[in-house]
């Protein structure tokens, strides 16, 4: 499941819940720049690349934020 949040046309972050318990693949919604994913309220890896791709597990909550930006 995915929500996400968008501010004058722009995506502010966007949050996925894990039903399958499934690898994750998802375009980065910023193109290249620079993208911090959080999991369970914890920051897990950062990345800049087109496709993002990340185990999970049932019931994990990721949210993606554009740079270095805090939840």
């Amino acid at each position: 499941m995915i929500t996400s949040s968008f501010k004058n046309g722009l995506t502010e972050f966007v949050e996925i819940r894990s039903n399958a318990g499934a690898v994750c693949k998802i375009r980065n919604p910023w193109g290249t720049e620079k993208v911090t994913i959080f999991r369970n309220g914890k920051k897990y890896k950062t990345g800049n690349t087109d496709l993002i791709s990340f185990p999970t597990r049932i019931d994990d909550i990721f949210v993606l934020v554009k740079g270095d930006m805090k939840l």
